[in-house]
């Protein structure tokens, strides 16, 4: 009657293992597809600016370089001494500690 019971757990165990793995092989597959189809946006991009630049180039125009789109801001320095707006732009920005790190997502208020 135990080994019944052992070899019933043993292959209830197996099939939730078997169909575990084939989830973690869906998802690996759907992630790969992702990172083909992100990589494939970033060349196409690459490809355009520098389709841009030869652009104004060969019209005697300048190209502004796309700038960065995040900024890590750190504090360096501690309260003392600090102006109250500068100290509430710190509040604001979740940086209470010295040390402390945020991302920021740059646009023209930041």
């Amino acid at each position: 009657k135990a080994q019944a019971a052992a070899a019933k757990a043993g292959a209830v165990s197996t099939k939730k293992a078997a169909v575990k793995a084939e989830d973690l092989t869906a998802k690996r597959r759907l992630y790969m597809k992702k990172a083909v189809a992100h990589a494939k946006a970033h060349k196409a991009e690459a490809k355009r600016v520098e389709a841009m630049r030869a652009t104004a180039l060969k019209e005697g125009n300048f190209f502004a370089e796309p700038g960065a789109k995040v900024a890590f801001v750190m504090r360096i320095r501690g309260i003392n001494d600090v102006a109250p707006k500068p100290r509430k732009i710190l509040q604001l920005l979740r940086l209470r500690q010295i040390h402390n790190g945020v991302f920021v997502a740059l646009n023209k208020a930041t």
